[in-house]
């Protein structure tokens, strides 16, 4: 799982990632990415690197850097479309720029997974049908660790971690949106529930004071284009046939509730939080086109007083 969210970025930030990361590891000559004479967009370093592949050991000579973005969270480096650009489009380019003494070395740079022998043998046959030994792909668990080396660079360039340390299992809730967005006709009518969640332990301007969430992002995202939806959830929840999704409603936010609790010195205001379990739920991939979704449950949660402190004086 990426931490820094890298899949949400432009392209162009995550080539100005690249960059910034070249500029540490190869040296401050390190020129920004152009378009080269073959139709790509290059970087380009000349000389000798700083601290690549390591200090004792640096390349010398020409180095072509590449950056290959995916908007895709559970992309991988064996992905049978990025072996095909890498195999068909890339591979003649380097053979080209190595014919005419434009190239010594050549590393790309994606924010795709680092897919283990997969990986590894795409990366041995582009050596083999480039000559180029030192050809090297670099996926998302190599940035990581560059970025994790030059930690200043994460705040520089508005990186925003996963909290390494927390881990959560949303597989309930997974289900539980799926079900309920496929279900949701029938219950979209029900008058039986009430028209907002039974919040009783203090006034949400004080839960939001308690909880360091924005008056902005309360009103407009919660305010607005959640709480419209939250009878539909209270009628679904509520029905006795659900008694199996209210269980694992009930588990899922009561792990959330204890795990960002424990964690919460980790974040700075609550949308952070939101935006934290949303960045994870997108990375495991099983609620594409769920976004609205996503949110409105975890706002309900927030709501019904799932999520969060209830009190001033609740352990953090």
């Amino acid at each position: 799982m990426g931490r820094f969210n890298l899949h949400q970025r432009h392209e162009d930030d995550f080539e100005n990632i690249v960059w910034h990361l070249c500029v540490r590891i190869f040296g401050n000559g390190t020129k920004k990415f152009a378009p080269g004479k073959d139709g790509g967009r290059d970087a380009l370093f000349e000389g000798t690197a700083q601290a690549y592949p390591s200090v004792v050991d640096p390349w010398k000579g020409k180095i072509v850097i590449q950056a290959k973005h995916t908007k895709s969270p559970v992309a991988s480096c064996s992905d049978s479309e990025f072996k095909r650009l890498m195999e068909a489009d890339e591979a003649p380019k380097i053979n080209n720029l190595k014919a005419r003494g434009e190239l010594d070395h050549y590393i790309c740079f994606t924010n795709r997974k680092e897919s283990g022998v997969a990986g590894r043998n795409l990366e041995l046959a582009l050596r083999d049908v480039t000559g180029l030994p030192t050809l090297t792909i670099a996926g998302i668990d190599t940035i990581e660790h560059l970025l994790t080396h030059h930690s200043d660079l994460i705040e520089m360039l508005g990186l925003r971690m996963l909290a390494p340390g927390l881990t959560i299992h949303p597989q309930d809730l997974e289900s539980l949106i799926n079900y309920f967005d496929a279900n949701v006709d029938l219950f979209s009518d029900s008058l039986e529930a009430p028209a907002e969640p039974a919040f009783q332990a203090a006034s949400f301007k004080d839960k939001n004071e308690i909880n360091s969430l924005s008056n902005d992002y309360f009103q407009s995202g919660i305010v607005e284009d959640s709480m419209p939806h939250f009878k539909t959830i209270n009628a679904f929840l509520s029905n006795p046939r659900n008694g199996a999704w209210r269980k694992r409603y009930t588990n899922v936010a009561r792990q959330f509730r204890n795990k960002y609790l424990a964690h919460r010195a980790d974040f700075g205001s609550f949308e952070q939080i939101f935006e934290n379990i949303f960045d994870r739920l997108q990375i495991r991939g099983q609620l594409q086109g769920q976004d609205a979704l996503i949110y409105i449950f975890l706002h309900y949660m927030y709501c019904q007083c799932d999520l969060g402190r209830r009190t001033p004086d609740e352990k953090q």
